[in-house]
């Protein structure tokens, strides 16, 4: 019987263990082989390490950059959800002011105050102005004051002939004799 720690390839043909010169030659031969194809199996797994290393280092560097975007992209959503929080709190509050005035018009509890012109002119600084200073106040104070003459017409003005309502009176003729008012 033989070792259990001895192989059959090292045992001759006999089942002895050969001594000399003929168990060394062939033993090495056959170890040679062994050696060569070990090195040519570590060599391929090697480059299939290799390969598959550089294809996990590229997938990491794309994997990288698309991290990369994301969280430049988070920072955009970021503020932009930070500009729209603020306008929903000022859409709130201008929501909450127009069911205020909407209440107000309602319940009619305002007062609508109708304050004149501020600007008074002397003669002089009168005569200073330009014509198309001189024709925008007149507007002014024309689109101004309709409003107001229109409530206190007769049924002339309700009745159709508008133009007449609203035809444009100097300002001498609305005043007397002074285009306007002096300062004290």
């Amino acid at each position: 019987m033989q070792p259990p720690h001895l192989g059959r390839g090292l045992l001759g043909a006999s089942g002895r263990i050969p001594l000399g010169r003929e168990a060394i030659y062939p033993a090495a031969e056959i170890s040679l082989w062994t050696v060569v194809a070990a090195l040519q199996a570590v060599e391929r797994k090697a480059d299939t390490s290799a390969a598959r290393l550089l294809n996990l280092e590229s997938r990491t560097a794309t994997a990288e950059k698309k991290i990369f975007e994301c969280e430049k992209t988070e920072l955009e959503l970021g503020s932009h959800l930070a500009a729209l929080g603020t306008l929903i709190q000022e859409y709130r509050a201008l929501q909450r002011r127009l069911e205020n005035v909407e209440n107000l018009l309602k319940n009619r509890n305002f007062w609508i105050l109708r304050l004149p012109l501020a600007v008074n002119f002397s003669t002089p600084e009168w005569a200073k102005l330009e014509d198309w200073q001189k024709e925008l106040y007149r507007n002014i104070t024309r689109g101004s004051y309709e409003p107001l003459v229109s409530l206190g017409k007769s049924r002339v003005c309700l009745e159709g002939n508008l133009y007449s309502c609203f035809r444009p009176v100097s300002c001498s003729q609305r005043l007397g004799t002074k285009p306007f008012a002096t300062r004290p």
